[in-house]
């Protein structure tokens, strides 16, 4: 379960995400679990800033060594 909450902080930390298709999406029942209808489609975007911050946090990182 940690390595997913780490996976899951930095995909959101370097990406942007996007639903796929217009409006929501309804909630689909499988036995105690509850799924996107539609499988939950989503576009992974660049997050421009990101190669920025890296840059600066690798520089300061480095310059303090």
């Amino acid at each position: 379960m940690l390595e997913m909450r780490i996976v899951l902080r930095e995909l959101l930390r370097r990406r942007t995400v996007q639903a796929v298709g217009d409006g929501g999406e309804g909630p689909l029942r499988r036995h105690i679990t509850v799924s996107p209808a539609r499988g939950g489609l989503v576009v992974l975007g660049d997050r421009g800033d990101y190669a920025a911050r890296a840059a600066q946090t690798l520089a300061t990182s480095s310059s303090s060594r």
